[in-house]
């Protein structure tokens, strides 16, 4: 089951139709929650309130059987929901069902419009983006591509040699060198011998990881992720003499990567390179403040929306676990705020956050006390 991916997030954005459901749930990687199916039954809940919902659009009960078989089918899939992580969504629409496993805890939350509601995905865009995973032994390499909840392995052929044995006593540039992400790393942090013996051999590291980087550099010089390195210290150190990567963090994740799997290796990874991605929402928060009384920040619903229209917004805060019900006429661009939630309306919040990322801004989910305006729950920096 994939990851939501910005393409996907796009497409269900451009969807206006009656009717597009919207569920989201919190679900259970193990424990009892599963083995007693706890999360199909939330889901089994969350489906007979859009049953009721559709109904007072008109819907007939056996419209609404049809509508809702798939989201049934996967209620009495045993299988599916063995295999989970801390959140589902699903969108429904007409004769389609997407549905995403995600590792991001939702609240039960469903939601029927002319249009889906993906607010709840911005932490999956924002905040968390790319990042490189470097992982060295003496002998040999792997490099992955990760953001905070996705991880892949990278496959370069011709470009990094495999192990070090590829690259002592010959020349790196004539030979056809392979990299193979797949095969297991050994340990290679113990210098053997003394005297001579040591200083040639980490000469030999030292050539190895300067082949590395050479290769590595083929395919990274146009790019500016942080780039962490998975190795022990002494290795690291060597490392550093010979890189050629702008962005590489000068905090390594010092152990063997030989003794991690690849998801402990990505949590221990993502807690080194996580303050390089707050900076930028430190420095939004903190100009935000020094601006609060200027034309170049809001908090006014109806500002902000028509500003997220325009792609005016740089940077847009929303509280978490909370919205703004209401309409907009884009025409006249009046809001209207509606706290009945018997009355017919959409989600402000949403518009302004699908708007804002859509063209380019940052969106940040946060709590009513981090926002940089508390007092209000949508804070937009602009970008004039």
């Amino acid at each position: 089951m994939p990851l939501i991916t910005r393409k996907a997030l796009e497409y269900l954005a451009e969807i206006h139709d009656t009717a597009c459901t919207s569920i989201y749930l919190p679900t259970h990687r193990s424990g009892k929650e599963v083995s007693e199916k706890s999360d199909a039954l939330v889901l089994k809940n969350e489906m007979k309130a859009v049953g009721k919902k559709l109904e007072k659009e008109g819907f007939t009960e056996l419209e609404i059987d049809r509508y809702l078989k798939p989201v049934k089918e996967l209620v009495e899939d045993s299988t599916f929901w063995s295999h989970q992580s801390d959140g589902l969504a699903l969108f429904i629409h007409k004769d389609e069902m997407l549905k995403f496993t995600l590792p991001i805890k939702f609240e039960a939350f469903n939601y029927v419009a002319n249009h889906f509601y993906l607010k709840p995905l911005m932490p999956m865009f924002t905040g968390d983006g790319r990042f490189f995973i470097l992982a060295l032994t003496q002998d040999q390499v792997e490099f992955f591509e990760a953001t905070r909840y996705s991880i892949s392995d990278v496959i370069i052929e011709d470009l990094v040699p495999a192990e070090m044995e590829e690259r002592v006593g010959y020349d790196y540039e004539q030979k056809n060198l392979q990299f193979r992400t797949q095969q297991s790393v050994q340990d290679g942090t113990i210098f053997h011998g003394q005297g001579a013996g040591k200083q040639k051999e980490k000469k030999e590291i030292l050539e190895f990881f300067r082949a590395v980087d050479r290769g590595l550099m083929k395919m990274l010089h146009d790019e500016d992720p942080p780039m962490v390195v998975v190795a022990q210290d002494q290795l690291f150190s060597i490392y550093q003499k010979v890189n050629s990567y702008n962005f590489l963090l000068e905090k390594h994740l010092s152990t063997d990567p030989a003794q991690m799997d690849r998801l402990l290796l990505h949590e221990k990874s993502w807690e080194i390179v996580k303050p390089w991605f707050n900076q930028d929402r430190k420095e939004d928060i903190e100009f935000f403040q020094q601006k609060r009384d200027s034309p170049l920040t809001s908090t006014e619903t109806e500002d902000i929306i028509s500003a997220a229209l325009d792609g005016k917004i740089k940077t847009l805060f929303v509280e978490n676990r909370s919205d703004i019900f209401g309409i907009y006429d884009q025409a006249n661009n009046k809001v209207e705020i509606r706290d009945n939630s018997d009355a017919p309306a959409v989600s402000l919040m949403n518009l302004a956050v699908v708007e804002t990322f859509l063209k380019g801004g940052n969106v940040y989910l946060t709590e009513e006390e981090n926002l940089p305006a508390p007092y209000a729950k949508m804070n937009a920096l602009y970008r004039y």
